[in-house]
């Protein structure tokens, strides 16, 4: 298991708001991570992010389920450590997942930040500086 880009989809089909789970990927996830990548997907509707996937969007979809989880007392910070073996493999995607290590050190920073608001940027997590690109691009 090396990517996890397919276990759930956010879109909209005629107006209709549409959540599509992979349920031969989401069995081999432990109940809350399967859990938590429902509510991220739920999270791209409620923050209206299923036109144009953006690491921004991708990002604050990831911090909202996790504080939605650690709001309503599904998720503790060990449930959230538990995640990152099966997080950790995934290379992340061209729409914007980060790649695993740093999604999962993003994760428990979202859970560690106090805030219930702030799905931006997590106290405590240091985004990665940008890939160096040939000279004079970026």
């Amino acid at each position: 298991m090396d990517d996890l880009g397919d276990v759930a989809h956010a879109r909209i089909v005629n107006r209709m708001p549409i959540i599509t789970l992979n349920k031969r990927r989401l069995d081999t996830l432990p109940d809350k991570l399967q859990v938590f990548f429902f509510n991220h997907e739920c999270a791209h509707h409620i923050l209206g992010h299923v036109f144009y996937p953006t690491q921004t969007s991708e990002n604050e979809a990831d911090c909202y389920a996790i504080k939605v989880g650690r709001k309503d007392g599904s998720l503790t910070r060990a449930d959230v450590e538990s995640f990152s073996p099966y997080i950790a493999v995934s290379r992340g995607s061209a729409f914007g997942h980060l790649p695993g290590p740093l999604r999962s050190q993003r994760l428990l920073a979202c859970f560690d930040d106090p805030s219930e608001e702030n799905i931006a940027e997590p106290a405590g997590f240091t985004p990665p500086p940008p890939p160096v690109l040939a000279e004079g691009l970026r």
